[in-house]
């Protein structure tokens, strides 16, 4: 009876050790698979990171082209008001001179008649 009893008792220690090592090996098992849905997080969390970077950085190049483009807009509109200006300017000089023409001719004919 000892002897069976002992065998028993070997045979339940030799399960509840393998138990025990099965249950350590799913442990790791778990612990790798954690690990590594913890490294693709994070590689996917560094992509989108990547990604936001890019598109901050396209988002900024582009704004500063369309301030360029406006400053250059500006100065075009400015630079249309000024000439537009001068051509007021001047159409009003020749206005002017045209009017004085107009006058010396009339006097001029004005002392012809009188001659």
């Amino acid at each position: 009876r000892a002897k069976a009893a002992a065998e028993a008792e070997l045979k339940a220690a030799a399960e509840a050790t393998e138990f025990a090592n099965d249950l350590e090996q799913a442990l790791s098992a778990a612990k790798e698979a954690d690990d590594a849905a913890k490294a693709e997080r994070a590689a996917k969390a560094n992509a989108l990171l990547r990604l936001a970077s890019e598109s901050a950085a396209i988002a900024s190049a582009a704004l500063v082209r369309a301030r360029d483009r406006k400053k250059e807009a500006e100065a075009k509109a400015r630079a249309t008001e000024k000439a537009a200006k001068e051509a007021e300017e001047a159409a009003e000089e020749n206005r002017r001179l045209a009017a004085e023409l107009e006058a010396a001719a009339t006097a001029a004919a004005a002392r012809q008649a009188a001659w």
